[in-house]
């Protein structure tokens, strides 16, 4: 490992994170709970919760966005 790399892109992180934090506005819009769903269909997320044991959760609301 190169610790001079390291360091340098832990201060990039950590710089690109301020900036992100420090935005009056979002990076993006803000999706809908059918939008997520729809993307995580598309992505094989929805698989990944299933086996976890939280799709139910996100099915019934208690996960993620409020119905």
């Amino acid at each position: 490992m190169d610790i001079r790399e390291l360091k340098l892109h832990t201060a990039l992180a950590a710089v690109t994170a301020w900036g992100i934090a420090d935005r009056a506005e979002p990076l993006g819009k803000r999706l809908t709970r059918s939008e997520i769903e729809e993307q995580m269909r598309a992505t094989g997320l929805d698989q990944q919760l299933k086996i976890l044991g939280y799709w139910d959760a996100w099915q019934t609301g208690a996960r993620g966005r409020k119905p």
